[in-house]
């Protein structure tokens, strides 16, 4: 929306909160006194207004049809974002919201596609929220699951090629790195139980759960 991208921008964030509230029953202007000062609340929300991305009546704001546009990516972009982060990096939900926040600026609505598709086309975000859909969902009646899981909730005999590993222990990921875990390398499951059993190429290996929970692999052929 403007060139600022990656970390803070205002008029999405008057946007995309104006988006937030309406769901809750619809969105004033005492809403946003959180977002930044009131003197650059109010020039911002003029701007927005004589840019037609909003209309305000009576200290009510509601979004324009080209508004609800822009305001319906970033709210796309964050939840898929909070989606990656508690699915996949499973990180701790007190830092969810304040990442996703950074991040929904800078992800693109090809970015959000490639996202949604990674992730399964999840419905609804961390929060019970739920996730506008993109053109990538056109053809999902349902959720589809991950493209990519932690090794574990592989089956025995499937193929799967390492696309990233998230160690809870920095030691951990040079071990991985010495047996040959890494990005790209295609493993098979071989049994589960007590431990789990990959054939890395011509080498066997065995992985504790514990230890396996951390790499994260997509089906291959």
């Amino acid at each position: 929306m403007t060139a600022t991208h990656g970390f803070h921008d205002l008029r999405e964030e008057i946007l995309e909160q104006t988006w937030n509230h309406r769901e809750q029953g619809g969105a004033q202007v005492e809403y946003l006194a959180n977002l930044t000062d009131s003197d650059e609340l109010a020039q911002t929300l003029d701007q927005l207004s004589r840019e037609g991305l909003i209309r305000r009546e009576n200290g009510h704001i509601d979004l324009t049809q080209q508004g609800e546009l822009i305001a319906r990516r970033v709210v796309r972009a964050h939840r898929l974002a909070a989606r990656l982060l508690a699915d996949l990096l499973e990180l701790p939900p007190s830092i969810i919201e304040s990442q996703a926040c950074r991040l929904e600026h800078a992800i693109s609505p090809q970015v959000a596609d490639s996202l949604c598709t990674l992730l399964g086309h999840p419905r609804v975000a961390p929060d019970g929220r739920s996730i506008p859909t993109g053109a990538c969902c056109s053809d999902q009646t349902r959720e589809a699951g991950p493209a990519v899981h932690a090794l574990p909730a592989m089956t025995v005999g499937e193929r799967g090629r390492i696309t990233f590993i998230h160690p809870r222990f920095s030691e951990r990921l040079d071990q991985l790195t010495a047996l040959g875990l890494v990005p790209g390398t295609t493993v098979r499951l071989k049994q589960t139980r007590p431990s789990l059993v990959l054939e890395v190429g011509e080498t066997t290996l065995a992985l504790d759960h514990d230890v396996a929970r951390d790499i994260f692999v997509k089906p291959a052929g």
